[in-house]
């Protein structure tokens, strides 16, 4: 039985995280923003997540939904993140936290009573003939060919298993029972007189060794031993790539890309926030490859390197006398230059400890802020982030500043750096050293950490290895491809704990090449590319981007692939490599890492449908994290991510705008964090509709859909008001037909008295009053925080109140409805991720709350608990929108206007830093309304004066409406 898990350990780089909010690093805990179902601390400086309340876990990986699967009732996370209810050769449903099975597929029965394993007995087979516990004698045979399965005791050859054979010439058993014959890449494998014959080789693949018992082993499009022909080996460690040595040589990925190509120059291209992926700070997210500078002086030549590496925020090569160099971000010593001094730095050599400087180093890699490397003589050299040991150093200080030896038991002969750091050794056993809570050592332990490398239990002939962040896996001499570590996605296969502590073999043969991502696992075999484990990016490259597109024992197979020519690299949601002579990217292109040059749009571009044309009629919009909706004339039009239903088209498919089907006149639009509501004009009045994700029953019911569906319980008056939240919603309900005016009903997630009830009795709920309300015209939502604005122009709050949001004058949450003092005349309100505006008569403006870049338009970077005018008295505003950071308003002078956050273009006004005053936005001149991207997002939208909608800014998942997205399929990466 499957127990069900009390929740998981979210460790990530604290670089994963967001900081105080005060702008800064925190001071302790009350300084941290909160998360759904997760706890929170201050270490050294920095908010982290520390794990999830009991039954929750953090199954996306994303740190700002929280700990977001409930495991007692998630068939795609039951008990444990990733573990899915689908039973082999069975079916069943979580039930409790375990997986039930509830019958057997035709041909398969459950003969060991453990639901686990599914249906795991074979009923064609000797040990299960036809039924449970019905095994043919020895020397019998089950016999299935007439229909049925009867144990059968003729045959005139050599007893093998189950079967009657001929050693003298079944390649199964040549010369004797269970002595295969290896047709490994080859057309065909006969056994001749008891001895193993090839037929000849595959396309694409030679017998170089000359030993027909392994098979055609070499492939000389990609074999570095065997390039172009058999016993062409390129030198230098320069890769094979389409038969020839070499168009680019190496990569690696984190958010960033950076590959050597054969000329040995570096280039680089990706988020670029300390330089780790250009020659400056500019651009902060270079779209296309740029060459890396060997200098910081003016007109210096391009670095050259033999390979590279890419951590977070930095980068390190091996130049091409087998020194090392890194560049980009200081803090944790990651540049191994003895200095943590600046926030970035151009190119620096690595110092090393006594001895050092002695070496040629010959591999390198890294992640998050280790970055480790190896020498000719085997030995190992770790710097930068020591938390928990991942330098190999004593935990005394949590930063190793100059390259220091690991103490291994023997020469390595790779190394490999993830949330622990590995060696693969020249015996081929593998040690590994750093944190171990979640099985990354595999030693078959969880407990601490440990910065002196311990062994690998069940590997003794790896011939590389790979991973990334949480998993390690290591391919031996036989393709069997051995992984351990982290599962939360299922990217193992295993149905049990999100983690495996000791070594499970993904593939037992054949794999030829494999590559990782966060809580993703790829592999390639003779008959094609496989993957496994989270896709929510696209970094199949199948071309969907289904959340959890796996299934344990059915990893997706993805023929557009096929064409590999050699190794793949990957970074944390994206992969690359050589597909028909030129190198192709996949997967995540929303900070720039498979080269697309319009990955944000600086200036407002137009929302598409998937002919690519711009539709008109629209007189309400709304936009979120991932996706945006419009309402148009007599239907909502909704683009961007899909993988939870919230565009309502009834299928996976998003990025172009389209309808939503199943309403009937829609006038009003709402987005959350992955759902949506709207009010629907139907025969029996304005009623609520949601659709989308019912994590925490955002949408009202306890089941979502991919189709809008009416929240349970509301009262059967029209709704006149809706506002999304974080993972919330509320309406306002009319208290009689025309009164204008009515009480508040609000569901969902609850965690801050956001819903008007008390988080400590009712954590998350169905729709339900808000008490003390009667009068209200409107209601709004910011990520965790309900505001209503009443029939006499005054505004009431509650809710999440750390950042001032409240705008009471204090700082505290409460989930009765209070009053802003002060505040009247107020025409409309909007709420961001943490601060609201008002709109009052006159068109003047009132904001309160975070105020970190500067979104409430004062000036200042200080938090406000109580409204304060935004610094702008030119026009008076005719719309105002509250985005995750950032502000914008429509102006009746016809100029529509943003303050706050610049970072990915999302003010529209040509500045990518913090903005403290209203600024116009270029290209959006006679907009008449505003919505901006919350919840994390900086994407805005503006309504035209044609009634068109135009958006700019960040472009996760294609949020911006243009129809330009992620690359789910390798696109060409063109290196200048």
């Amino acid at each position: 039985m499957l127990a069900l898990s009390t929740g998981c350990s979210l460790a990530r780089s604290a670089d994963d995280f967001r900081v105080s909010t005060e702008g800064g690093p925190c001071t302790t805990v009350a300084d941290c923003l909160e998360e759904p179902h997760a706890t929170v601390s201050c270490v050294e400086g920095a908010c982290r997540y520390d794990g999830c309340d009991d039954g929750f876990a953090d199954c996306n990986g994303s740190t700002s939904d929280g700990c977001e699967v409930e495991l007692a009732v998630a068939d795609a996370h039951c008990g444990a993140c990733g573990l899915v209810c689908d039973p082999v050769h069975g079916v069943g449903g979580c039930e409790r936290g375990v997986c039930a099975l509830t019958g057997c597929l035709a041909g398969y029965d459950d003969c060991d009573g453990d639901a686990a394993n599914g249906c795991e007995a074979d009923l064609g087979s000797a040990a299960t003939c036809g039924g449970c516990g019905v095994a043919c004698a020895e020397g019998e045979l089950c016999d299935t060919s007439g229909g049925g399965a009867v144990c059968s005791a003729e045959c005139g050859g050599t007893i093998c298993g189950d079967g009657c054979v001929d050693p003298a010439s079944d390649a199964r058993h040549c010369g004797g029972c269970d002595r295969a014959c290896d047709d490994t890449n080859a057309t065909g494998v006969t056994c001749v007189t008891g001895a193993c014959v090839l037929d000849g080789c595959a396309a694409g693949f030679e017998d170089c060794n000359g030993d027909p018992s392994d098979g055609c082993e070499a492939r000389p499009s990609e074999d570095a031993a065997h390039c172009g022909a058999c016993g062409n080996a390129c030198e230098g460690g320069v890769a094979c790539v389409s038969g020839r040595c070499d168009p680019f040589i190496t990569g690696d990925g984190d958010h960033h890309t950076c590959v050597v190509r054969e000329s040995g120059r570096v280039y680089c291209w990706g988020r670029n926030l300390y330089g780790q992926a250009g020659p400056s700070l500019h651009p902060r997210w270079p779209g296309q490859p740029t060459a890396v500078p060997s200098s910081e002086a003016p007109g210096a030549p391009t670095l050259r390197a033999l390979a590279v590496a890419a951590g977070t925020d930095h980068s390190c090569v091996i130049r091409p006398d087998g020194t090392l160099a890194c560049w980009g971000r200081t803090a944790s010593g990651r540049l191994g230059h003895g200095s943590t001094a600046g926030q970035w730095s151009h190119v620096v050599d690595v110092a090393g400890t006594s001895g050092f400087d002695a070496r040629t180093f010959t591999q390198i890699d890294a992640e998050g802020g280790t970055t480790c490397a190896l020498d000719d003589r085997g030995g190992v050299w770790c710097w930068g982030d020591n938390g928990r040991g991942r330098t190999g150093q004593p935990t005394t200080s949590a930063e190793t500043l100059v390259a220091s030896p690991v103490s291994l038991p023997a020469p390595a002969r790779q190394v490999e750096v993830n949330a622990a750091a590995c060696a693969r050794l020249v015996d081929g056993r593998v040690y590994c050293w750093g944190p171990r809570d979640r099985g990354q050592l595999g030693d078959g332990s969880t407990s601490g950490e440990s910065h002196i490398p311990v062994q690998v239990v069940g590997i003794s002939g790896a011939q590389r290895l790979l991973g990334h962040w949480l998993t390690t896996c290591a391919l031996d001499g036989g393709g069997a491809l051995l992984c351990w570590g982290d599962n939360l996605a299922g990217a193992l296969g295993t149905r049990g704990p999100g983690f495996t502590t000791s070594v499970i073999a993904r593939e037992s043969a054949g794999v030829l090449d494999a590559w990782a991502g966060i809580y993703s696992l790829c592999w390639r075999k003779a008959d094609g590319v496989r993957c496994a484990g989270r896709n929510a990016e696209g970094q199949f490259g199948d071309g969907t981007t289904d959340p959890f597109n796996q299934d344990g024992d059915a990893p997706i197979r993805v023929p557009g692939l096929d064409g590999l020519e050699g190794p793949v690299f990957a970074g944390r949601f994206h992969a690359c490599g050589p597909i028909d002579g030129a190198l192709r990217c996949w997967g995540a292109s929303f900070e720039g890492q498979v080269a697309r040059p319009s990955l944000h749009h600086p200036t407002p571009v137009p929302v598409v449908d998937a002919a690519g044309t711009a539709p008109t009629g629209f007189s309400d919009l709304s936009v979120g994290l991932r996706h945006g909706c419009a309402v148009g004339v007599g239907a909502i039009l909704c683009w961007g991510d899909n993988g939870s239903g919230q565009l309502g088209s009834g299928r996976r498919i998003g990025a172009h705008a389209e309808p939503v089907v199943g309403l009937s006149n829609p006038v009003e639009v709402d987005v959350g964090f992955s759902h949506t509501c709207a009010i629907d004009r139907t025969s029996e009045g304005r009623r609520v509709r949601c659709w989308g994700s019912a994590n925490q029953r955002a949408v009202g019911r306890d089941s979502g859909g991919r189709t809008p569906l009416e929240p349970t319980g509301l009262p059967a008056r029209d709704a006149i008001s809706l506002a999304t939240g974080y993972l919330h919603s509320c309406s306002v309900i009319e208290a009689s037909p025309g009164a204008g005016m009515g009480s508040i009903w609000c569901w969902g997630w609850n965690g801050h008295g956001q819903l008007g009830r008390d988080p400590g009795t009712t954590p998350s709920g169905l729709p339900a009053e808000v008490s003390g309300i009667t009068d209200a015209v409107a209601v709004e939502s910011a990520a965790s925080t309900t505001c209503a604005l009443r029939a006499d122009g005054t505004v009431s709050c509650w809710g999440r109140g750390m950042t001032g949001t409240l705008g009471d004058g204090t700082w505290e949450a409460r989930h009765l409805p209070g009053s802003i003092p002060g505040l009247a005349g107020v025409q409309s309100l909007e709420g961001g991720d943490y601060h609201f505006c008002a709109r009052l008569d006159g068109g003047a403006l009132r904001c309160w709350g975070l105020n970190d870049h500067g979104q409430l338009g004062d000036g200042t970077r200080d938090n406000r608990n109580t409204p304060v005018a935004v610094d702008f008295s030119g026009s008076p505003a005719s719309s105002v929108a509250a985005g995750d950071r950032h502000t914008c308003a429509a102006y009746a002078d016809g100029v529509t206007r943003c303050w706050g956050r610049g970072a990915n273009d999302a003010l529209g006004t040509g500045a990518t830093d913090d903005v403290l005053r209203p600024e116009p936005v270029m290209g959006a001149s006679g907009a008449t309304r505003v919505a901006t991207g919350t919840l994390e997002s900086r994407t805005t939208c503006a309504l035209m004066p044609d009634t068109s909608l135009r958006c700019w800014g960040f472009n996760h998942f294609g949020v911006a409406g243009a129809g330009d997205t992620l690359n789910f399929t390798p696109t060409i990466t063109a290196l200048p």
